[in-house]
């Protein structure tokens, strides 16, 4: 029974020499850009869903689609945009006017800037 207790000291000292400290070292830009590439695509096929549901008008599967949109890239205009759209379906008025504002403050390109001034507008 003494030979049980040096060899599971023996394995719990083996196995805390396979531990890694990957998590200390910073990613390299191959890696990041990758990453930045896959949450692009999440996002592109949520904002698909969520037109796809908007247009069947499924307001709350839109809107479900779109936080999760938001939660993986908080500063895409799109998906302010499109949610802004959404609240104006709802008839939320000002939530939709926030929207606006909050879109045209993440630098959106000269076509959605456009769009947000005539749903401004309409608001």
């Amino acid at each position: 029974m003494h030979f049980i207790k040096p060899a599971c000291f023996a394995i719990l000292l083996a196995l805390t020499g396979c531990s890694s400290t990957d998590y200390m070292t910073s990613s390299s830009p191959e890696a990041e850009t990758a990453k930045d590439s896959q949450s692009n695509q999440a996002v592109s096929t949520l904002l698909n869903h969520a037109q796809q549901a908007f247009a069947h008008h499924d307001l709350d599967a839109a809107d479900g689609w779109l936080m999760r949109a938001v939660q993986i890239n908080p500063t895409d205009p799109e998906i302010y945009y499109q949610m802004a759209l959404l609240r104006q379906a709802q008839g939320q008025k000002e939530q939709a006017r926030q929207l606006v504002l909050r879109t045209l403050s993440l630098n959106p390109n000269k076509q959605m800037k456009q769009n947000l001034n005539n749903l401004l507008l309409q608001l």
